[in-house]
C-alpha cells in the first residue's frame, strides 16, 4: 500500500494500523514459511490450523433472483472495497498518462459503475 490518497480516503491511518496488524501477523506465522519437499506420493503439510464453520451460512433455498446469489459472494463491502481500491490505482497511475488528453477526464469509479461491470463480466 502506498502511503498517500489524494483525497480518495483515509490510506493514512489505514496504512498504519494495518502495519502495525502486519507486524503482529508475522510473528504468528513465521514457523509456516519453512520449507517442505513435497512429491506426489505425500500430501502437503497444513499450513494453518483452522478452528472455524465449514460451508455456506446463508440459506440458499429461498433465493429466487440470479442477483441474490452474485450478492452473496460479492457483499457491498467488497465491492467498495474494489472501488477504492480501483480509484486508488487511477491516481497514482494517472500522471503516467499525462500526454493522452482522453486520461485527464478519467472521473473516479462508482460502486454502481462496478456493479454494472461485473454484470457485463458474467453475461
Amino acid at each position: 500500500m502506498k502511503g498517500h490518497r489524494d483525497g480518495l480516503g483515509q490510506l493514512e491511518e489505514d496504512h498504519i494500523s494495518s502495519s502495525e496488524d502486519d507486524s503482529s501477523d508475522e510473528e504468528d506465522f513465521s514457523s509456516v514459511r519453512q520449507w517442505f519437499k513435497i512429491d506426489s506420493s505425500s500430501h502437503a503439510p497444513s499450513r494453518f490450523s483452522f478452528t472455524g464453520d465449514v460451508g455456506m451460512k446463508a440459506c440458499v433455498t429461498n433465493i429466487s433472483d440470479l442477483l441474490e446469489y452474485f450478492e452473496l459472494f460479492f457483499t457491498d463491502e467488497i465491492v467498495k472495497h474494489i472501488v477504492t481500491e480501483t480509484n486508488i490505482f487511477a491516481a497514482e497511475n494517472l500522471n503516467k498518462f499525462k500526454s493522452k488528453e482522453h486520461f485527464r477526464t478519467i472521473i473516479g469509479v462508482k460502486l454502481m459503475r462496478m456493479r454494472v461491470f461485473f454484470a457485463t463480466l458474467i453475461l
